[in-house]
């Protein structure tokens, strides 16, 4: 028996009524993938009107177990994986220089033989990032349409992963 004194079904329930008090965005996508729930393939033996067994795949609804393992694998990736992965962009691209031409003239006006003379800037300076949601080809208007990328503190990373472990231990249902 668990060491817990609560079902799954609680604990699933307790911690997306929390995500919406706090985070509305990220408790409806959340709820989404695990209303989305699994794809299971199925087999039909033969009948008299097919010589063959029948195979296909359908969606079925998650257990609770595997509904709280998606929204814990949701919140690693929201509160570590993506800062992680913003602090690395960031990173690789402050090294980067921006080349700004010398001269304030129009491509028309000098030979294009030359070359146009640049200065590099700002290598080694922290660089805006963003991400493009809306792109030119959507047709729908989504209500961004870009996602700025900011650098999160390595120490407030590791606070995350640490409170992800721990809801982890909690929600862990195996016989101990």
């Amino acid at each position: 028996m668990p060491f817990h004194q609560y079902s799954p079904q609680q604990a699933l329930e307790v911690l997306m009524k929390k995500l919406w008090n706090r985070n509305e965005s990220l408790a409806t996508q959340i709820q989404t993938a695990i209303d989305v729930g699994k794809d299971v393939s199925e087999t039909e033996p033969p009948t008299d009107r097919r010589k063959n067994a029948r195979a296909y795949r359908k969606a079925v609804p998650l257990s609770h177990e595997e509904a709280l393992q998606i929204a814990l694998n949701a919140l690693q990736a929201y509160y570590v994986e993506q800062p992680l992965f913003a602090s690395s962009a960031a990173d690789n691209i402050s090294k980067a220089a921006i080349g700004k031409p010398l001269q304030k003239e129009f491509t028309w006006q000098k030979d294009y033989k030359e070359s146009e003379p640049i200065s590099l800037d700002e290598e080694g300076a922290e660089k805006e990032i963003e991400i493009e949601l809306q792109t030119e080809t959507q047709i729908s208007k989504t209500e961004e349409e870009t996602l700025p990328l900011k650098r999160m503190p390595k120490e407030v990373i590791d606070e995350q992963q640490a409170h992800i472990i721990y809801l982890r231990k909690l929600i862990n249902f195996m016989e101990e």
